[in-house]
């Protein structure tokens, strides 16, 4: 006997994904010239991100659901211990942006209509602005709000410098 997978019935209750996936993602082309054949393993994590966790608008990873580095390590097979090295590495490469390391917040940069954000105060008015477009899960949302309450504190209370060419004060967390 032989098990087959119904690619093609809508129905609900076949094939069934804990979430809904994007039907595609967009690589980069210079992620596939600069390392595909030169940096497999920078691709892969690369790929992963896009295919995995990014939302398609705004190129975020960690943001509709808690990732972790251990997901992303158990993803692609690459060693928990090298995950945060080879995530840098693609952040020193321009490939992506990492606000925060646990939970994940990246932005994979690259990508159509999505704009490069400064620092972690641009990130998260980004989301609070367009919290509609990130469909969060409500425990991940209680928790995110929680882990970044000084931020939201602080954006709230003005306490950032809303300097014009740094509207969001991410040169005072980068010195």
């Amino acid at each position: 006997m032989t098990s087959t997978v119904n690619l093609i019935n809508n129905n609900s209750n076949v094939n069934k994904q804990k979430e809904e996936k994007e039907p595609f993602f967009i690589v980069p082309s210079r992620a596939y010239s600069e390392l595909f054949n030169q940096r497999p393993t920078l691709f892969k994590l690369l790929v992963c991100l896009l295919a995995e966790y990014t939302t398609f608008k705004y190129g975020i990873v960690g943001v509709h659901s808690e990732v972790t580095m251990k997901q992303v390590a158990n993803d692609t097979g690459i060693h928990l211990q090298n995950i945060g090295r080879e995530l840098r590495r693609l952040e020193q490469l321009g490939f992506i942006k990492i606000f925060n390391t646990a939970p994940l917040l990246i932005q994979v940069l690259e990508l159509p209509s999505v704009t490069p954000l400064k620092g972690i105060y641009e990130f998260l008015v980004t989301i609070r602005a367009n919290k509609k477009d990130f469909n969060f899960f409500p425990k991940w949302e209680n928790r995110f709000n929680k882990i970044f309450s000084k931020q939201y504190a602080d954006i709230d209370q003005g306490v950032i410098d809303l300097d014009p060419d740094d509207p969001f004060g991410y040169s005072a967390t980068t010195a």
